[in-house]
């Protein structure tokens, strides 16, 4: 996990979410207080369309 402020992730924030598509969690600080976590989102299942009951 990696904790950056928030200048920081103005300025690296394609290589961040590039980052957290790989799986890592990035916790974003306020004057290096955690305030926000940005982490990967579980892909649900697609399911199956279903013609007629």
């Amino acid at each position: 996990m990696q904790q950056l402020n928030i200048n920081e992730v103005k300025a690296h924030l394609s290589g961040i979410l590039s980052q957290v598509e790989k799986g890592e969690t990035v916790v974003i600080c306020k004057r290096n207080k955690p305030i926000a976590e940005i982490k990967p989102i579980r892909q649900q299942p697609k399911k199956s369309a279903r013609w007629g009951y």
